[in-house]
């Protein structure tokens, strides 16, 4: 073995070049197994081409680091998933949904379009039902208005397992168009949400739009799925 240039040379097994990053890890290899510092091979130069191969990748990594971030940032989120593969038991169904995912409401609209945005809720236990507010002029509230008919879908976008609750039914306009500064149940109920969402800034967020009209609408699921687990369900095998 020797050093030619900012490449290593090595011979023996047929001979050839090896790149810097397999030279790393022959080195590293090599102190192991002698138990001591092993061989300089590289340059400041060629490590500085390592360093700069393995930026893209350490790029990525902060990259998904700070989505993350994003996702589970502003959110209390306990919820670790098990090793269970199935559908969720009424115990289990009501821990992942007491965490504050956001849920997707589904609509139709005018021409019989499907229409699909991101909501806050809350889960009534015993009613088995959900609670969301919407903006007054928000179109899926629109939607309900002439077509009742809903889906609603909450998901664990964190883990790999995918947890999630599938729920179809008919909406019902609670309340509303009210602010909730004028309407004690929906002022609570905006409260709970933007804590429950927001964390520390949710009470700023509440005052700062108490005076903006809303909807209180519940969903009332008729068909239920969930699941957990990175299996298929039998079937689909």
């Amino acid at each position: 073995m020797r050093r030619r240039g900012r490449e290593v040379v090595l011979h023996g097994d047929g001979g050839g070049r090896c790149r810097a990053s397999r030279a790393l890890r022959q080195a590293h290899s090599r102190r192991a197994s002698l138990g001591g510092p092993g061989l300089r091979l590289l340059s400041s130069a060629a490590l500085g081409r390592v360093r700069e191969a393995q930026a893209p990748r350490r790029r990525d990594e902060a990259r998904q680091r700070a989505a993350r971030a994003l996702l589970t940032g502003a959110l209390d989120v306990a919820f670790e998933p098990s090793d269970k593969i199935g559908g969720l038991s009424e115990g289990e169904l009501r821990r992942f949904l007491a965490e504050p995912w956001n849920a997707r409401i589904a609509t139709v609209g005018p021409g019989g379009w499907p229409y699909l945005t991101p909501v806050w809720y809350e889960f009534e236990a015993e009613r088995r039902a959900f609670l969301v507010v919407g903006r007054e002029g928000a179109e899926w509230v629109r939607h309900i208005r002439e077509a009742p008919r809903v889906a609603l879908h909450v998901a664990d976008d964190l883990h790999a397992q995918h947890t999630r609750v599938l729920v179809q039914g008919h909406a019902e306009l609670v309340e509303g168009p009210v602010a909730p500064a004028a309407s004690p149940r929906l002022h609570e109920l905006t409260d709970r949400l933007s804590l429950r969402y927001l964390g520390p800034a949710g009470p700023a967020y509440a005052a700062r739009t108490a005076q903006r009209p809303r909807m209180l609408v519940r969903v009332v699921p008729e068909r239920w799925r969930t699941w957990t687990g990175q299996e298929w369900h039998p079937r689909y095998r």
